[in-house]
């Protein structure tokens, strides 16, 4: 799998079990576009916000729990920008 999408955000895969998020509805050129980076373990899921109200790295069960992280509306305030 390289790339897939889940609600409004697409994961392109970036390594052998590593993906970086991406907001789409955040214009491509912005670099807030970029949400997280997930890395599957062996025996976890470990997501690096780079945008969010959660500091640092987190560690989930499996792929589709970390997933529903990155969807979750109290993680991933919605970006707004100002011109």
């Amino acid at each position: 799998m390289k790339e897939m999408r889940r609600g409004h955000f697409d994961l392109s895969k970036v390594g052998d079990s590593a993906w970086r998020v991406s907001d789409v509805r955040t214009p491509e050129d912005d670099p807030a576009r970029v949400v997280a980076f997930i890395e599957c373990h062996d025996r976890d899921v470990e997501v690096l916000w780079i945008r969010g109200s959660v500091a640092g790295p987190q560690t989930f069960r499996d792929l589709d729990q970390a997933l529903d992280a990155v969807e979750g509306p109290a993680t991933l305030p919605e970006v707004v920008h100002i011109e």
